[in-house]
């Protein structure tokens, strides 16, 4: 029985170490970019359908200042893709509400390894989000 445990474990120290290797000697990469988006008409609950919007594409609310008109989201890897193979990607978004209500900024900062950091990433972010908000405000 002791044989089958210390295998298991040296299998699973093996399996750990061999798979995070490349993650240690992979470049991180990191991009930060932005866009804008014109509203046809003002909302009072903008906030609010832009944090179901966010939430429906997988992102955590991470701020929220309604005085500012401010939200901010986020997202990363989990550790068993950290760990299985070495991957490492994070998000966010940040969207300022201007022009008293008709005009969304929208901020993006994408990091990761693997090409997961890259401006293609943070466009293809901000058009996901985008194309949400669209389906979000035609309910």
């Amino acid at each position: 029985m002791m044989r089958k445990v210390a295998w298991l474990l040296t299998i699973s120290c093996i399996f750990v170490s061999g798979c995070m290797a490349p993650a240690m000697f992979s470049k991180t990469q990191t991009f930060s970019g932005g866009d804008s988006f014109k509203l046809s008409e003002p909302r009072e609950d903008i906030l609010d359908v832009l944090a179901r919007t966010g939430k429906a594409i997988g992102y955590s609310v991470s701020g929220l200042d309604r005085a500012g008109e401010t939200i901010a989201f986020s997202s990363q890897s989990s550790g068993l893709a950290t760990i299985t193979y070495g991957g490492y990607s994070q998000k966010s978004l940040q969207i300022k509400v201007a022009e008293g209500g008709r005009l969304l900024k929208i901020d993006a900062s994408i990091a990761g390894n693997f090409g997961a950091g890259t401006q293609e990433v943070a466009d293809q972010e901000i058009s996901r989000f985008k194309t949400a908000l669209l389906a979000e405000l035609k309910k």
